[in-house]
């Protein structure tokens, strides 16, 4: 899964942003014909970059991803899908060290089959 966004914050010339990607196996429970629910674990890289001004600080590591949702089928070719994902790193820079980062996010998607 890829996950990026722009200024995280972005205050007083200071702008931040983040990217996440990670490869993670999803374990499907089926409840019954209409939900289902779904884990996941595995392994994630990660990104921040602080810019102010003409400096720019990049910190970049690895760690985990773990996740939980419910899918509801609505149709037999029509889901929705209500997940969290929690993205645990350890990131690097040469001159400040390590900076334990968590990133979090709550999707909403819908699935068609054709």
């Amino acid at each position: 899964m890829l996950y990026g966004t722009n200024d995280i914050l972005e205050e007083d010339g200071i702008s931040v942003s983040a990217t996440s990607f990670s490869v993670a196996p999803k374990f499907t429970w089926v409840i019954n014909d209409t939900f289902s629910l779904y884990g996941k674990v595995g392994l994630a890289s990660a990104a921040l970059v602080f810019e102010s001004g003409s400096e720019e600080l990049d910190f970049t590591g690895n760690g985990v991803v773990v996740g939980a949702g419910i899918n509801a089928a609505l149709t037999e070719k029509l889901t929705i899908r209500l997940g969290y994902d929690l993205t645990s790193t350890t990131l690097e820079i040469d001159d400040l060290g390590d900076v334990d980062a968590e990133y979090s996010n709550v999707t909403l998607g819908m699935h068609y089959h054709f």
